[in-house]
């Protein structure tokens, strides 16, 4: 505990009020730790594999990546990232970079976000569909003791499909 006197007059009066000491204390940074996050996806690949960001509260890690995985066979692809943070609410998510559509189903690009997990908890209820150029986040809370984290979503609205929205929030 620091006091801090503002006046320097013996009485610390100024035209006769009594200065009052203010009391500064000293705050340390909450604790940060390293995360582990896992986001599984899957395509639809059409002249070419979908291209995508993953973003930690709203900052890109990493470049550009490609998923492989064939959504219609029922593969999956993990990315894992590192990232020190802190206690509270993150926002973990993903950006689909280059849509493409022919015209049908099977001329299409699509990315699926299949999974996230936070510290090794799964944090997202049912996988999201980008059906085009956007973004999708899970936000994770990492205040809870013991590390345990819930989750809620936001999607950019023009980016999933609105039948995905039921229950969530639109951003």
């Amino acid at each position: 505990m620091v006091w801090v006197d503002f006046f320097a007059n013996p009485e610390n009066r100024v035209n006769g009020l009594r200065d009052e000491r203010i009391e500064w204390i000293a705050t340390t940074p909450e604790p940060r730790e390293q995360a582990t996050i896992t986001l599984t996806v899957s395509e639809d690949s059409w002249l070419g594999d979908a291209q995508f960001t993953i973003q930690v509260d709203g900052t890109t890690v990493g470049g550009p990546r490609m998923a492989f995985a064939s959504h219609a066979a029922g593969e999956t692809q993990s990315f894992e990232v590192q990232a020190d943070l802190g206690p509270g609410s993150h926002q973990v998510g993903v950006t689909f970079l280059n849509d493409a559509w022919g015209g049908t189903p099977e001329t299409d690009r699509n990315l699926y976000l299949d999974g996230v997990t936070f510290n090794g908890v799964a944090c997202l209820d049912q996988p999201v569909t980008l059906w085009s150029n956007g973004s999708a986040a899970v936000a994770v809370d990492g205040s809870r003791e013991g590390r345990s984290f819930g989750a809620g979503m936001t999607f950019a609205a023009s980016s999933v499909d609105l039948g995905q929205l039921a229950g969530f929030v639109a951003s």
